[in-house]
This record gives C-alpha cells, structure tokens and sequence, in this order.
C-alpha cells in the first residue's frame, strides 16, 4: 500500500504547486520598478539638460571668438567642463 500511496502523494503534490509558480509576482515588486523608473527618468533629464548647458556655454564662447586660438580655448575649456561633469557624475 505504501508503494502506490507514495507516488500519488508527488503526483498530487506536482499539479497542486504548478499554480503557485504560475502566480503574477506580487504588488510591491512592480511598484518598486516604477519607483526606479522615475528615479532614471529624473537622472537621465538632469543630464541632458547639464549636457545642454555645456554645449550652449560652448557655442556662446565660439561664437565670440575672434581667432582661431580663441576658438581652440573654447574647445579645451569645453572638454574641461565635460569631463568635469562626468567626474561629478560617477562620484554619485
């Protein structure tokens, strides 16, 4: 008797935990990716418009160039500030 008893006990077992592995994950977890959402939205637009500010900064100063070492002085000091701000970023 315990030999047919046995299999039919792993088999009951089977099918009734097939379901419980099927089951959507719970709530907090979607609304923890949500929560990370937002933060990369937020990160990655405060970016952007730090980007923006250098090559606005950059495109003021070779507008007021008046020579090509001038010119190149705006380049060098744009590099500056984007490895700068690169540098504050991983710092984060």
């Amino acid at each position: 008797m315990k030999r047919t008893l046995m299999p039919a006990a792993l088999l009951a077992f089977a099918l009734l935990s097939v379901p419980a592995l099927a089951a959507d994950p719970p709530a907090p977890a979607a609304a923890q990716k949500d929560g990370d959402f937002d933060k990369r939205k937020s990160t990655a637009l405060e970016r952007i418009d730090g980007e923006i500010g250098l090559f606005q900064e950059l495109r003021a100063c070779v507008a007021a160039a008046g020579s090509r070492e001038e010119m190149e002085k705006c380049r060098e000091k744009f590099r500056e500030a984007r490895e700068a701000e690169k540098g504050r970023r991983s710092g984060n």
